[in-house]
């Protein structure tokens, strides 16, 4: 008789972000950024991808940030407060657009699947539901 193995090997696709998320309430609080417009906010796995349009001259010495209230909003589901924030020195009247992905594992709340995250940035705010 003949033995025949099979073996499957499995691929595993791993979703790397840019950045962690920022979880302090005192730079939540003093936050200033500067001008930007959010296009669109999205989900894959744990990273929070944020498609924005700021000037500038080329967008390569922009420095983003995603920063987290520290404060649970008790509602079904639950929500937290963020604000998506941008140091940008360039002084070019330019308009760009960039994509920029955050890990927002370390948000997740024991008990919980699911939650709401309010981001805003001053100019716009959104909503988005994250499933976990």
């Amino acid at each position: 008789s003949l033995l025949f193995i099979i073996s499957c090997k499995q691929e595993i696709i791993e979703t790397t972000c840019d950045q962690e998320v920022f979880i302090n309430s005192d730079a939540y609080n003093n936050n200033s950024s500067a001008n930007l417009t959010i296009n669109s906010v999205a989900i894959v796995d744990n990273c929070l991808i944020i498609n924005f349009g700021a000037s500038g001259c080329d967008g390569s010495s922009w420095q983003e940030k995603l920063i987290d209230s520290e404060e649970i909003l008790e509602s079904s589901p639950v929500q937290r407060n963020l604000i998506f924030s941008l140091e940008n020195s360039e002084i070019c009247l330019a308009y760009f657009t960039k994509e920029v992905s955050f890990d927002i594992s370390s948000l997740q709340i024991n008990n919980e699947s699911s939650m709401v995250l309010n981001i805003e940035n001053g100019t716009n705010n959104f909503e988005v539901l994250y499933e976990y």
